[in-house]
């Protein structure tokens, strides 16, 4: 038994010209076991990158998780997606590539992890995806020549060959084995921030707060109150039985059988830049 506590950053703070990078504000560190152990455990960070081309602001745009072998208590490890494409790898994870460098019509918007944890996808803006690792590339709205620059999101579906993407309009586009149970186009009250897949449906999340389900997932509530800074959905580990809400200033609903873990927000800490 080890105890490998790493502190930040964990990538540079700037690069060689002194421009803003990744920089990681809080940690915490637990016991990991298993040969060759790497594995710090991340908390909170955050990441401004400065300017990105055309004005626009470069910033952390997507997360997705992946779990260790059965084999370790290893505590996970994730991906941070930039919204220039760039990829860094946190915890227990290999580095598969990513889209710096490439042509990038608009920025990156999302990313999503593959079923194994092996590979993942980005998608810009305007639908365009690049896969990594083992993520096959199953097309895209660029490819399929749809004209848009509202998209939002990116997930995997549930049997893990094909994917969602998710527009802020509401509209929902598959590829692979994913399923379309139907999409938020024309009844939405205001923009979709993000969507959560489980068996057989979905859900949308609006900027607002509301829930919409679609197929077989169950509608346990929404918040649609005063607040309009909703950027995330995630379902809970049993089923549809429930999912957790994520405002940009880092304050977490849960609903259903979704348990309550604490919040950026509840704690007093204040982020510096919004959760995404």
């Amino acid at each position: 038994m080890i105890v490998q506590p790493l502190y930040p950053p964990l990538v540079p703070e700037t690069d060689s010209e002194g421009t803003k990078l990744y920089p990681l504000e809080y940690y915490h560190d637990r016991p990991v076991s298993g040969a060759g152990v790497a594995a710090p455990g991340i908390g909170y960070g955050t990441a401004v990158l400065g300017a990105y081309p055309g004005g626009r602001e470069r910033i952390v745009v997507g997360m997705a998780y992946a779990r260790p072998p059965a084999s370790t208590n290893l505590p996970g490890g994730y991906w941070l997606a930039g919204s220039d494409g760039g990829v860094f790898t946190l915890g227990y994870l290999d580095f598969h590539g990513s889209a710096v460098g490439s042509p990038l019509n608009q920025p990156i918007v999302a990313m999503a992890e593959t079923s194994t944890g092996l590979g993942y996808w980005l998608v810009a803006a305007d639908g365009g995806v690049f896969s990594f690792g083992d993520a096959a590339y199953l097309g895209s709205l660029v490819d399929d020549e749809i004209s848009v620059t509202n998209i939002v999101d990116i997930e995997r579906s549930e049997g893990g060959a094909g994917y969602y993407i998710l527009g802020s309009d509401g509209g929902v586009y598959t590829y692979g084995d994913a399923t379309f149970h139907g999409s938020g186009v024309g009844t939405l009250a205001a923009d979709a921030a993000a969507m959560a897949v489980t068996s057989d449906g979905y859900w949308i999340v609006t900027v607002a707060g509301r829930v919409h389900s679609f197929g077989s997932a169950v509608y346990h509530g929404g918040h649609d109150g005063a607040f309009t800074d909703f950027v995330a959905i995630a379902p809970a580990v049993v089923g549809s039985g429930g999912y957790y809400l994520l405002r940009a200033v880092g304050a977490v609903y849960t609903y259903g059988v979704a348990p309550y873990f604490g919040s950026p927000a509840e704690s007093g800490i204040t982020l510096n830049d919004p959760a995404c």
